[in-house]
């Protein structure tokens, strides 16, 4: 606790723990990389996100890359890769969708008829697939990278967030 009249400082890291979207503006010297992303996302269809671990990975995305989006008018949907990520990102691009496909095409005829920005999907710790961690499967990747049962005009971009070490496997299954 403060002095009487001292204001609490918040510390700017927490431990281990990511930084979340309600910590934006907390990434000192990270400007460059967000503007850097933001840039890929934005003209991109999909981008794949790496960096060794512990270098901040996600709290890059959640606390600076999903806040610009959102000052920009974009729609991003952050996941993180657990066992239910499937119905989690379905549900969170559409709800009451169960495939990835179907909510993809739900939210864009009501898009369509709505006027909505683009849709950013931001796939977190995709090394949980690639390491076939118990419950996660890599058919999600398969499933959510299949650009062609998309509309064809559908305004959507993926960001693919993976460890620098499991790089190379994301590379060979795609």
């Amino acid at each position: 606790a403060g002095a009487a009249g001292t204001a609490a400082v918040r510390p700017p890291f927490r431990h281990l723990a990511p930084l979340t979207e309600r910590d934006g503006g907390r990434l000192p010297g990270r400007d460059h990389d967000i503007a850097t992303l933001l840039e890929h996302v934005l003209y991109q269809r999909a981008v794949i996100y790496t960096a060794p671990s512990g270098t901040g990975k996600t709290s890059l995305l959640r606390a600076g890359l999903v806040p610009r989006l959102e000052a920009l008018g974009a729609r991003p949907v952050y996941v993180a890769c657990r066992p239910d990520v499937r119905t989690l990102l379905a549900t969170a691009i559409f709800p009451d969708t169960t495939s990835i496909a179907g909510a993809l095409t739900a939210w864009h005829h009501q898009r369509q008829s709505q006027h909505f920005a683009k849709l950013v999907i931001i796939l977190d710790q995709i090394e949980s697939l690639l390491a076939g961690d118990a419950g996660v499967s890599g058919d999600i990747l398969a499933e959510t990278l299949a650009f062609d049962s998309w509309p064809d005009d559908a305004d959507v971009s993926i960001v693919l967030s993976v460890r620098e070490d499991f790089l190379a496997r994301l590379c060979l299954l795609y």
